[in-house]
């Protein structure tokens, strides 16, 4: 998934046009830590219960669905990040 995000950011958000890359890929910036005690391996979801009981498809295929989540974090990033300084400023406690 992490790979499948970086790729997608490689394309959207070129490597030319963010300085802060120092011209490495974003899969360059990744660093791995150990996981923490108890930290699940995996994550997994069976949507096959909701398809037969409730007739649910999927609209999109995931990999067009996760590059239209990326694109609209970085079309909304002035946004995201106001709304996370705001959450630490004491205003909304």
């Amino acid at each position: 998934m992490v790979n499948s995000i970086c790729a997608i950011l490689n394309e959207l958000h070129t490597i030319a046009n963010n300085p802060d890359l120092g011209g490495r890929s974003y899969k360059g910036l990744m660093n791995f830590v150990n996981d923490r005690p108890g930290h699940d391996r995996r994550y997994a979801i069976n949507c096959d219960k909701i398809k037969k009981e409730r007739g649910w498809r999927r609209r999109q295929d995931f990999k067009i669905a996760l590059k239209l989540t990326v694109n609209w974090h970085l079309e909304n990033m002035e946004c995201i990040e106001r709304k996370y300084l705001f959450r630490g400023s004491g205003f909304n406690e």
